[in-house]
């Protein structure tokens, strides 16, 4: 049996290739997929800067010599069309999706230990793994009753994570991004507040809606230096409210851009000295069984990962999908592949 998979051929090239099936293994299942989600992370590679690989040690860095073609993606949705002899949880005609590497193809071959089952709508999209993603992030912030929280950047993950947190029994949710439409959904899905620092001054806002003593967490997912600035500018004082003064600044996306430091960026990471934790899914204690908290959510209607989705594009333009994801198209939030 063969299957389509996109492979890079260069920087910014995708081609389609044709190839067989790998074999089920005993645990395995096969899966035909329906979507997969583009993501950011993603970029770094098709862009041509380097992809991330097992070295000689056995651990993962990131190599800048792209060996093409290449396989990526890992957000994929489908139905399972076989398993192997020792699977017991999953059967053909389910709705899974997962972690899985690489994911653009008509098939793919996963383990059954790391997929989960979404919503048996042939139609739905249930992404698993961001929302695994914003899941994580959301046991790291961690809000403490009545803390004041901000999340900047409200792009997909920014969105999610708000829906995630408005719950949460803070007094603020403080969403900051530089487009207006942004900010209108991110009050729909439960900022309390909204600042756009291209009309307004971001710290003093912050003073403002914190009474003086800016925010006890921040989620920095604009993945910009930038972005790291206004979280140092806002985090919590720590010379006003004593020893127990260290906010926590999540830093969840991938600084992977060229771009100049800004002195004030250091000064404010030493005075205000706050907690800075890189929240990547590799920090997660369990993914699996994160993702499983995280499809719950999802359920009950709490993370509406469908409502993101603007744009959908077809396998055989999959070039198309990477340059309206690198492309900055501010009617983009969210985009998939469709097969």
């Amino acid at each position: 049996m063969k299957r389509q998979i996109a492979k890079l051929v260069e920087p910014r090239r995708l081609e389609l290739f044709e190839e067989d099936i790998p074999v089920l293994a005993e645990d395995d299942i096969l899966i035909q997929n329906r979507y997969v989600g583009l993501c950011h992370s993603d970029l770094p590679p098709y862009i041509g800067h380097g992809y991330t690989c097992i070295n000689e040690n056995g651990y993962s860095f990131f190599e800048t010599n792209i060996p093409y073609p290449l396989s990526i993606g890992h957000e994929p949705l489908g139905i399972v069309v076989d398993v192997g002899g020792k699977v017991r949880d999953f059967r053909p005609g389910d709705m899974v999706s997962g972690m899985i590497l690489p994911a653009f193809a008509s098939h793919i071959v996963a383990n059954s230990t790391v997929v989960v089952k979404t919503n048996p709508d042939p139609e739905s999209c249930g992404l698993a793994e961001p929302m695994m993603c914003v899941a994580n992030m959301a046991s790291i912030a961690c809000p403490e009753f009545g803390d004041a929280v901000a999340v900047i950047g409200c792009g997909f993950m920014g969105l999610m994570v708000i829906m995630s947190l408005k719950s949460a029994n803070i007094r603020q949710l403080l969403a900051v991004d530089l487009q207006d439409d942004r900010l209108e959904l991110a009050r729909k899905y439960g900022a309390t507040q909204t600042v756009n620092p291209a009309r307004e001054n971001l710290e003093k806002a912050a003073f403002h809606y914190s009474g003086g003593k800016m925010f006890d967490v921040v989620v920095e997912i604009s993945g910009t230096l930038r972005g790291l600035d206004s979280a140092l500018s806002i985090i919590r004082l720590a010379d006003r409210v004593g020893p127990k003064g260290r906010g926590k600044i999540l830093l969840p996306s991938v600084y992977a851009k060229e771009e100049k430091w800004n002195p004030e960026t250091g000064w404010n990471m030493m005075l205000r000295s706050p907690i800075m934790h890189v929240s990547h899914p590799r920090y997660c204690i369990d993914v699996q069984e994160t993702m499983q908290r995280a499809m719950e959510m999802y359920r009950r209607g709490i993370l509406k990962i469908e409502e993101l989705i603007t744009h959908r594009i077809p396998f055989e333009q999959i070039n198309k999908g990477f340059d309206l994801l690198e492309g900055g198209d501010p009617s983009y939030i969210k985009g998939v592949i469709t097969f």
